[in-house]
């Protein structure tokens, strides 16, 4: 189902992140997502572009040229208000732009833009001995859910690759542990890092989100090294570096 969201509050949370903070009529359901990885796609429409705002997404799109037609792109839930029927989403701030990037930095008090939803893929396993949570910045605001949803949040064994400090990143106390790397410096890289890791015994999950190199094709053949099974190990790559391009 469609749903035509409606900016109320636009801010920079962070040198890293544009927060941006929508309602709409009939978003119950994307109020009421529960899944850890809990996300939205919303549409943007090439400039001078004006579809209506009271029509259905996939009718738009097969009444619309090819050039008129918008780009999708995903985006995790951050947070829900039910009370004031708000939710937000943290957009990553790309020095190289991107659609969804340019569209949140500009995006003020009545922009508007269309969106389907809730989707999700994976909760944290309450069950699970530890949960292992790696990002780079742009796989944070996912990651970041996940912690939040946590019912043993001292289970978690978390890695970030950012240049974010753990000020900025203001996570929920208790987590079992949390280790900040810059890759761009050069001196480690999250593969490496998760190689100094020691796995605890027993049911291990893990929940990797990024670069799609490093995730899907280092990560993953990482842990399937390690012989844990595909349906404990999430990973899902948020886009691509040039350098890796030949790599895959």
């Amino acid at each position: 189902m469609s749903y035509l969201l409606k900016v109320v509050e636009a801010s920079t949370h962070s040198d890293a992140f544009r927060r941006i903070v929508f309602t709409g009529k009939g978003i119950g359901p994307l109020l009421k997502a529960s899944d850890g990885d809990a996300y939205v796609k919303l549409f943007f429409f090439p400039e001078g572009v004006k579809p209506p705002q009271d029509g259905d997404m996939k009718t738009l799109q097969k009444s619309l040229a090819p050039k008129e037609r918008p780009q999708s792109r995903s985006y995790t839930i951050a947070a829900v208000n039910k009370k004031d029927k708000t939710l937000t989403i943290d957009f990553t701030r790309h020095s190289n732009g991107g659609v969804g990037s340019a569209w949140a930095e500009t995006a003020a008090p009545g922009s508007w833009v269309y969106a389907f939803g809730p989707r999700g893929k994976y909760s944290p396993d309450p069950k699970a001995d530890a949960i292992i949570v790696l990002a780079d910045t742009p796989g944070i605001p996912a990651a970041r859910r996940v912690i939040e949803r946590a019912k043993h949040p001292k289970r978690l064994r978390v890695i970030f690759d950012t240049t974010l400090s753990h000020e900025e990143l203001d996570l929920p106390e208790k987590v079992g542990s949390v280790t900040l790397i810059d890759s761009g410096r050069g001196k480690t890289s999250l593969r490496d890092e998760v190689g100094r890791l020691k796995l605890p015994k027993g049911d291990v999950e893990v929940f990797a989100r990024g670069e799609k190199y490093v995730t899907k094709k280092l990560l993953g053949q990482y842990f399937r090294e390690l012989g844990l099974p595909s349906k404990r190990v999430s990973i899902s790559g948020y886009w691509s570096a040039p350098k890796n391009d030949k790599k895959r």
